[in-house]
């Protein structure tokens, strides 16, 4: 009877450990797309703020409470705004954004061909 105790005790520590293994690797992917409002150019994952740490800390005990990556991205960005993120969606304010180098690549196209053909 001993020995099913402490194969029994054995699962439930492995399987805790493995349980928290793979929140700390939703925690830190989910930290990966999140910018530190602290350090700008630094990832939550990345940056040893303390801003970052609270961060990840609240990513952390989201993904406990049962909070998926959609939903604690969304109730970031709700608090800290879409600077937060590494990629913003892409909106009507962010469209021009988004798009403006494609259309300065055309336009320069089709200015030199205009002035080889004129030239």
């Amino acid at each position: 009877m001993a020995r099913y105790r402490v194969l029994f005790v054995s699962f439930l520590w492995v399987n805790a450990v493995m349980a928290d293994q793979v929140h700390s690797q939703s925690t830190m992917a989910i930290a990966k797309s999140v910018r530190c409002l602290v350090c700008q150019n630094q990832s939550v994952a990345d940056s040893d703020a303390v801003f970052a740490v609270m961060i990840r800390d609240h990513i952390e005990d989201s993904l406990q409470k049962g909070a998926s990556e959609a939903m604690i991205v969304e109730e970031l960005t709700a608090k800290y705004g879409e600077k937060i993120r590494f990629n913003p969606k892409v909106q009507g304010k962010t469209a021009l954004l988004w798009g403006l180098p494609f259309l300065c690549l055309v336009f320069s196209i089709s200015l030199t061909r205009w002035r080889n053909k004129c030239g």
